[in-house]
């Protein structure tokens, strides 16, 4: 059971809750307004409206920057939803075209953010390995030092 909440802060442990409402109500929307495309997109768009206001309120991750992501993630799910509304019945190819270009360019931009903070958080956990990695180098080898420098963690 603590996987679910491993992530949160202590004071969020019911998050994950929050998160599997939100998508049961995506799910009953998607299937209960099935030909009704902009009740459909209206009414997700207000779940994760919704989701976005209460992410902002409680702020349920322990790191800062996971926070920004949701909302970053929240957001971009959002104007997708108000761009597929507005470009479902459109006629014109311009619009079309500026409206998918849009789209393109939003998700793009957050699979970058999304990269971006994987790989980084990658070399972190990677440095501090091979740091410790060389610290048991020298500590059971002890002449190395000469040779292995390791930053020394407090």
């Amino acid at each position: 059971m603590g996987l679910m909440y491993n992530e949160y802060s202590a004071r969020c442990y019911f998050w994950e809750v929050v998160k599997i409402y939100q998508k049961i109500l995506i799910i009953v929307f998607l299937n209960y307004y099935d030909d009704q495309v902009k009740l459909k997109g209206s009414f997700i768009f207000i779940t994760i409206l919704i989701y976005m206001i209460l992410s902002k309120l409680f702020g349920p991750y322990e790191r800062k920057f996971l926070n920004r992501i949701d909302l970053l993630s929240s957001n971009a799910c959002a104007f997708s939803i108000l761009c597929g509304m507005l470009l479902h019945k459109e006629k014109q190819d311009v619009y079309l075209y500026i409206g998918y270009a849009t789209l393109i360019g939003l998700n793009a931009f957050l699979l970058f953010v999304l990269l971006s903070n994987y790989i980084s958080l990658y070399l972190v956990a990677a440095e501090n390995f091979l740091n410790s990695v060389k610290k048991s180098i020298v500590t059971n080898i002890p002449f190395t030092k000469y040779c292995i420098r390791y930053r020394k963690l407090s």
